[in-house]
């Protein structure tokens, strides 16, 4: 089955993908403008793991709703979930200390900018 985003646009779903593909040999890019949070929790472990490369661009606080909190949580479950399956090897901004010692609130505002 697929996915109907707000503007009408069709989309299948990355575990249908995954599905059929064989234990190895592939590779995944997902820039999703922060939608990937939606695309990783509905896909499997066993289908992530599949995949050998998973380029993965991440909009924490995008598309945040107005109770942030469960929100929060649930993004960080997903996170420590692919930190089961995956090896972080690179990662932006290179200036990670604007984040270091920010209280989640402060981090991620309802308008889904960062400080």
């Amino acid at each position: 089955s697929e996915h109907v985003d707000d503007d009408g646009r069709h989309f299948e779903r990355l575990r249908h993908h995954l599905r059929e593909r064989p234990a190895t040999g592939t590779i995944v890019k997902i820039d999703v403008e922060g939608y990937e949070w939606d695309v990783l929790d509905d896909t499997p472990d066993e289908d992530l793991q599949k995949i050998d490369l998973l380029d993965l661009q991440v909009y924490f606080c995008s598309r945040m709703p107005s109770s942030e909190l469960p929100e929060l949580e649930r993004r960080v479950g997903i996170l420590e979930r692919l930190l089961g399956v995956f090896a972080v090897v690179a990662h932006a901004p290179s200036d990670t200390t604007r984040f270091r010692g920010h209280m989640d609130t402060s981090i991620c505002s309802r308008t889904g900018e960062y400080p």
